[in-house]
């Protein structure tokens, strides 16, 4: 089993930093609800069939992945709306309430049970509302150590600079540490850059595990 695998990959470790989304929960349970609702929205302003909106824009989130930054301009294009509905579909994707996140469908309980003797953090990169939505529907803060988001606001703080393990060894210290994450490009740059090991972990294959 993968949390087996994981569990026996980090014992020999104090400190464990986690990136957030796709390694301790779901991301597109974020994303569910946000399409959803923009959805649900433009069909009200637009009074036009914007059926299958929300499946579109996850399929095609999936097909150019998480850093794609078109997303929403595609969509307008697709449907053929007028080009101000993007800050609309902007707006209420960052503002969203994550209401279909939930810590039972995450890794927190779990890791928690085996980790509590170790040092847990947490390093993101994002987006400050809609990564503070996870992390306050997750109840990260009463379960790790420290978090640090790292906005695109400020390039050279996000992942893979090392900027964040800068950061958090300043503040505690780290002894033994490793970084644990769903991508090598980002997460494992990142640890490469900050002369730490990496270990792989996808919470989507984790799911799949457990749910065939």
């Amino acid at each position: 089993m993968l949390i087996k695998k994981l569990a026996h990959q980090l014992s020999k470790y104090d400190d464990i930093i986690f990136d957030l989304d796709n390694t301790l929960f779901d991301q597109s349970d974020y994303d569910t609800g946000a399409f959803k609702e923009i959805e649900k929205k433009l069909s009200e302003i637009t009074q036009l069939p914007l059926k299958d909106l929300a499946i579109s824009l996850h399929a095609h989130k999936l097909k150019m992945g998480v850093l794609y930054p078109y997303l929403f301009n595609d969509a307008i294009a697709a449907y053929k709306l007028p080009n101000h509905y993007l800050n609309v579909m902007l707006n209420i994707y960052y503002k969203h309430d994550g209401k279909y996140i939930s810590q039972k469908a995450s890794l927190i309980p779990t890791l928690v049970e085996i980790f509590n003797e170790k040092r847990l953090f947490v390093v993101t990169n994002g987006q400050r509302n809609v990564q503070q939505t996870k992390i306050d529907r997750l109840q990260l803060n009463d379960y790790v150590c420290d978090i640090v988001l790292c906005e695109p606001k400020s390039p050279n703080r996000l992942k893979p600079n090392r900027y964040a393990f800068d950061l958090l060894n300043k503040r505690h210290n780290l002894n033994s540490v490793v970084m644990v994450g769903d991508t090598i490009e980002t997460d494992g740059l990142f640890a490469k850059n900050a002369k730490i090991p990496f270990i792989h972990f996808s919470y989507k294959d984790y799911l799949h595990e457990n749910t065939t």
